[in-house]
């Protein structure tokens, strides 16, 4: 799942990364490459999008270093090429800020489309019935800017400590014990305005998270 990396809070911005990040498809392209290997055209297909605007993203993901060609198939009179990411979709609040405000839009919505994505397949496979390992919560909080920070500042700390916990179970998952996936999404963010209209941006600070 796409991030921004909290742990890093440099001045400086990682030009590959805001070329990778800069478009919601290249975005979702490496999301999806991320969890397992796949060609243009499966990916394509997936995402309703032309195989031909497809390949042309992977190959600037592949020329910036965050995918790799890992096999190739005969099709038809073709060859199919299959890619796996070897970069994750991470990015720092630098790399964030260097994109155009549309940009920003468009990636938050892509991130959140993954994060539904991952949910809707999660309840269609009857993950959520009842499953203990599950945990739910939403909830709003009256913030003012110093609880606001302490409150991103805690939401990091999980994210690092889920990396954490995973680098250990690989450990042990090596030695025989048995792995499964969890999705770990994280949102945090400044609620609408109650008298914000659909589809219209409320003016204001915008906060960091």
């Amino acid at each position: 799942m796409p991030t921004r990396d909290k742990k890093s809070r440099r001045s400086d911005v990682d030009v590959d990364v805001v070329k990778a990040i800069g478009h919601p498809l290249r975005m979702q392209l490496l999301t999806r490459l991320n969890e397992r290997v796949a060609s243009p055209v499966e990916l394509a297909r997936e995402l309703g999008e032309s195989v031909q605007l497809v390949s042309y993203h992977v190959r600037i993901l592949r020329d910036l270093g965050f995918v790799e060609l890992v096999s190739t198939t005969p099709r038809r009179g073709a060859i199919e090429h299959h890619y796996r990411a070897i970069r994750r979709a991470l990015f720092t609040d630098a790399d964030f800020e260097a994109l155009p405000a549309n940009a920003r839009s468009n990636l938050s919505g892509s991130v959140l489309e993954e994060m539904f994505r991952h949910a809707a397949d999660a309840i269609q496979a009857g993950m959520f019935e009842g499953d203990a390992k599950t945990n739910l919560t939403v909830a709003k909080h009256t913030l003012d800017e110093e609880a606001w920070e302490k409150l991103a500042a805690k939401v990091a700390e999980v994210w690092e400590y889920a990396n954490e916990l995973e680098a250990e179970a690989l450990v042990r998952i090596q030695k025989g014990a048995e792995g499964f996936t969890g999705v770990l999404n994280v949102l945090l963010y400044p609620a609408a305005p109650p008298d914000a209209k659909a589809g219209k941006g409320a003016s204001g600070k915008k906060k960091k998270s």
